[in-house]
């Protein structure tokens, strides 16, 4: 897996997506600027959208309501980020 870019809010990522277009994004869920399920629903409207998979320092209960409604392929804890389980959630 190569990490393409690295972006610290939500502007910034929508911008590197469209100037890189990776196949993968991992999108914390917590922005400094907008919501990171706001950011994923702008990611997969974008005409080749990337994979977008959310992860947080908090857990999967706390925000499983708005995951099930999401456009993410899945969701990471943090805690346990990892290439492998990145892997596990891709097609």
């Amino acid at each position: 897996m190569l990490v393409l870019g690295e972006a610290a809010d939500g502007q910034s990522a929508v911008r590197q997506v469209i100037e890189l277009r990776p196949s993968v994004v991992v999108l914390d869920v917590y922005l400094h600027d907008e919501d990171g399920f706001d950011v994923c629903a702008r990611l997969v409207a974008l005409p080749e959208p990337p994979a977008v998979i959310l992860i947080s320092s908090r857990t999967e209960g706390e925000i499983r309501r708005r995951l099930g409604r999401s456009a993410a392929l899945g969701f990471i804890a943090k805690s346990q980020l990892s290439a492998a389980t990145i892997d596990r959630l891709l097609p």
